[in-house]
């Protein structure tokens, strides 16, 4: 029987203390878990394994802001605007990259050109002005007391900057931004910028991430309807106290004529023309000109074809890991790379089938024979090997 103490002011994350088994086993019998077993306890604590020592590592969960996330949850996600998808119960990066992608694609069915601005906002969580904060969080969440408790929490936050050399800064105030870490900082920021101005432009949102998309028939009107609508969104930003990085802030436009391929989309802001990039990422996604994703795609290849040359290291025909972890390495780090955003450059009409079968078959591949290179041989079944349409 093990007794700990710990202050109820403790800070979130401080470690309460630890706990070892004395019968440790010898060989792969030596990785342990450990469980709260007690209801209440399980809500309040945590418990990880220290992988050097083994130890069971008990620490403060962030319990209060679960809470208060579960019970406001609801009343702000109904009304977050739709293009607005950052950490939403059932929506995903992948959904934005698919619409923006499909937005396009019907541009191309209509003969016209799309552009398409991606804006970035410098220090986006950091800069969130509390005072605007506060008042649009009592214009959507109905109950004021709520309100105040979770203003309370923002405030009389401090910090010290302490160098390699020991030396350290003299105590600061934030007076500005939602703590970095905290499960309601996602859901705060989609409150502060819900009510971004209506545009001709269609708009895509993934917390911080945005972009605009306007489709027209010749250059000069979408590029009109672009440098409005980028007026009234830097309007809007700087209103409230954000602020966009133009020398980030980047502009590409997408259409099918091979005549004009080179021509660049001019989109100011402040007299300042936004740079062209001919493939640009979004949501780690490279699109480019005409959706042939051949740019991402060579980029995924490298990506899985190295990280499986990685796992391959681990294990030999008489000596290595074992499956179950040659297993979940392969899952973590190749299938995840692979499979990411699937649905969208899988489908593409405009994307080449060739840029897509290497590294496909690589990764389907990759599973079996791991396992079959490893000493604790399994079936091919063992692993989930992904489907896709290639």
């Amino acid at each position: 029987m093990y007794q700990f103490t710990v202050s109820e002011g403790a800070a979130v994350g401080t470690s309460v203390g630890r706990v070892i088994a004395t019968d440790a086993d010898m060989g792969e019998n030596t990785d342990m878990g450990y469980m709260i077993s007690d209801q209440e306890g399980g809500q309040l604590f945590k418990v990880t394994t220290d992988v050097d020592t083994q130890e069971a590592v008990i620490c403060i969960k962030k319990i209060l802001e679960r809470m208060i996330h579960s019970r406001i949850e609801p009343v702000v996600d109904s009304q977050l605007p739709r293009e607005q998808a950052g950490f939403r119960r059932g929506r995903s990066t992948a959904d934005q990259v698919t619409l923006l992608c499909q937005d396009i694609e019907d541009s191309f069915q209509n003969n016209e050109k799309a552009g398409v601005v991606y804006l970035d906002l410098t220090a986006a969580y950091d800069t969130v002005w509390h005072r605007g904060l506060h008042l649009k969080l009592l214009r959507t969440i109905p109950d004021r007391h709520m309100v105040k408790f979770i203003m309370e929490t923002l405030s009389n936050r401090s910090f010290i900057l302490q160098t390699s050399s020991g030396q350290c800064s003299r105590l600061r105030r934030l007076k500005n931004g939602v703590p970095q870490g905290s499960v309601l900082s996602p859901m705060l920021f989609n409150v502060y910028i819900h009510d971004l101005p209506d545009t001709v432009s269609n708009k895509y949102g993934y917390a911080d991430d945005l972009a605009i998309m306007l489709s027209r028939p010749t250059w000069k009107a979408m590029e009109e309807g672009l440098n409005e609508d980028m007026g009234t969104l830097v309007a809007y930003l700087r209103r409230w106290r954000l602020q966009l990085s133009v020398g980030k802030t980047v502009a590409a436009a997408y259409h099918l004529s091979t005549r004009e391929a080179r021509r660049e989309l001019q989109v100011h802001v402040d007299n300042k023309c936004l740079e062209v990039q001919q493939a640009p990422k979004y949501l780690g996604v490279r699109l480019d000109r005409t959706l042939s994703f051949k740019q991402h795609l060579e980029e995924v290849k490298a990506k899985v074809t190295s990280r499986v040359a990685l796992i391959r290291r681990l294990a030999g025909t008489t000596w290595g890991a074992s499956a179950k972890t040659l297993r979940i390495s392969t899952q973590a780090l190749v299938f995840s790379a692979a499979e990411y955003c699937a649905p969208v450059w899988s489908r593409s009409p405009h994307a080449i089938k060739e840029n897509a079968e290497p590294f496909i078959a690589e990764a389907r591949l990759a599973s079996v024979q791991i396992c079959i290179h490893s000493p604790t041989y399994h079936p091919p079944s063992f692993l989930r090997v992904p489907q896709w349409t290639s």
